[in-house]
């Protein structure tokens, strides 16, 4: 499939909501930029995946979703272990009892074997480098892609649009006995809601859909106004559901505005939005430099975490007199360090492929 540059801008301007999110701006973006990633994942796998007439086993799709993570899965490790040695020293300097490393040695086999995402523990799956939660959930998911794949092609596009319903309506409602039995912000709820693959498979499911009608999507004719009505609206409707909260005292409210169903139909739009690029507000962010860095997306994801937290962990924030230089600088050497890494990661494939062919 030919890369669509749009999307990689969309890559990148969401890259930028995680990233200003973890440094403190949590009232911007962060949420939507999570589920227009796992809406792209679906979006692209139905591309991607070439054994569309193999038999479906759970062995060819272990083999499938090994084959989607596997590229990433080095800087997973790099940065998880970087991150474990920085909290092992912490242990060894200020803990008597053993006990903190059982837990941290608990945390490094979690997050290795990407189990994190099927234990009911948020505070667990955002442990170490806490975004690769996002790679142990996608493997999860990844595991189901040839059965949903299988099922969208056979299905038609009124029986899909259906099916996306059903799982919006279906995520929603689970959600009320998670939130009855253990509260609405308890730690297993926020696991549920945000890191339990089953809960984040709608957002998947989506891209699949709009993925398969793709061409029908950007060749739809639409009347200029109601393009610009409708773009207003999403950017409107946007804004106001990042600072929706949810109600602490109402189980059913809580579970419609649980943070992953009440950002996904956001998403979507944006997502068509990007992928038609015929409004002027998207033909401006789809540039060069969001381009860039959507290419460079699933490097700046793993490691801006990591060099976050190792900035701290030395105290270098003492050596910024002002907040908005830590962030940039922050900014930049996550965008190095991720050139550094594609470019190592390039030269090692390019010399594999020289010594195959000799």
């Amino acid at each position: 499939m030919k890369k669509i540059v749009s999307l990689q801008a969309l890559r990148g301007l969401c890259y930028i909501g995680i990233f200003l999110f973890h440094v403190g701006y949590e009232n911007l973006y962060g949420h939507i930029s999570v589920s227009v990633f796992f809406i792209l994942s679906g979006f692209m796998s139905i591309y991607t995946y070439k054994n569309k007439d193999e038999k479906l086993t759970f062995k060819n799709s272990f083999k499938y979703a090994v084959s989607r993570i596997k590229k990433i899965y080095l800087l997973h490790l790099i940065t998880t272990l970087i991150i474990f040695i920085l909290d092992l020293f912490s242990f060894i300097e200020y803990h008597e009892s053993f006990s903190p490393l059982y837990d941290l040695l608990t945390k490094l086999v979690a997050n290795l074997t990407l189990a994190k995402a099927l234990i009911p523990s948020f505070a667990l799956g955002t442990s170490l480098n806490g975004v690769s939660w996002f790679l142990a959930t996608s493997f999860f998911i990844y595991l189901t892609a040839p059965y949903l794949i299988r099922f969208v092609n056979k299905h038609g596009k009124m029986f899909l649009v259906f099916s996306c319903f059903v799982l919006f309506l279906l995520q929603i409602i689970s959600c009320i006995p998670v939130f009855h039995f253990f509260g609405i912000y308890s730690d297993i709820s926020d696991w549920y809601v945000f890191h339990f693959p089953l809960c984040r498979l709608a957002e998947f499911f989506y891209g699949l859909v709009i993925g398969k009608y793709y061409q029908d999507i950007i060749n739809f004719r639409i009347n200029v106004v109601i393009r610009y009505v409708l773009f207003i609206a999403l950017l409107g409707l946007s804004y106001h559901i990042t600072f929706i909260s949810d109600p602490y005292d109402n189980i059913y409210l809580s579970a419609v505005l649980n943070l992953t169903s009440k950002h996904a139909p956001i998403a979507v739009g944006w997502l068509i939005y990007f992928l038609r690029c015929d409004i002027i507000f998207v033909k401006l962010l789809n540039n060069e430099f969001l381009q860039n860095l959507g290419d460079l997306s699933m490097y700046t994801y793993l490691i801006h975490n990591t060099v976050i937290i190792c900035f701290y962990s030395f105290g270098m924030d003492g050596y910024f007199g002002n907040y908005y230089l830590i962030v940039i600088f922050l900014f930049i050497a996550t965008l190095l360090l991720s050139k550094i890494y594609k470019y190592i990661e390039d030269a090692l494939r390019n010399n594999k492929k020289q010594r195959l062919a000799n």
